[in-house]
């Protein structure tokens, strides 16, 4: 199961600012273009039950997660429930930095089609990186935008 890494650090914003932004997911459609409808489903105590809809390169995925937020450390973490990967879970992790916040955002990714895999796993892999970055890229911007 692939398991993609990406980072960027937010200028000038705290860690209790990013965490804010990212318990919102109900606001992801606005700011980040890839993500094209995003529904709670359930919301209770900690946990959330959301459903997104994705796209990629013009494809559509979907799918159903449970999300898990820990408000002492800021982190957050999800897990598909259902939907188009036979699997995909990671967290979310931010670091302080000097009044700066480091994003990490980590992903396992199980498309499900080994045979797939092996001819073109790659340009997945790469794919899925990249729609990461996006998302952390859109969250950067949002968030420094505020700054000034």
């Amino acid at each position: 199961m692939p398991k993609i890494e990406v980072s960027t650090i937010v200028r000038k914003k705290d860690k209790q600012a990013v965490y804010d932004l990212l318990k919102e997911m109900q606001n992801f459609p606005i700011f980040m273009h890839g993500v094209k409808k995003l529904d709670i489903i359930e919301k209770k105590d900690n946990k959330m039950i959301t459903s997104w809809k994705v796209e990629i390169d013009g494809a559509s995925l979907l799918w159903k997660e449970e999300d898990t937020f820990n408000d002492k450390e800021k982190s957050l973490k999800f897990k598909m429930l259902e939907g188009d990967y036979d699997n995909y879970e990671g967290k979310w992790q931010l670091e302080e930095l000097s009044g700066d916040t480091k994003i990490i955002l980590s992903a396992n990714f199980d498309w499900g089609v080994p045979a797939f895999e092996k001819l073109v796993g790659d340009v997945l892999r790469r794919k899925a990186r990249n729609s990461l970055r996006s998302m952390l890229n859109a969250i950067k911007k949002l968030l420094e935008k505020k700054n000034g």
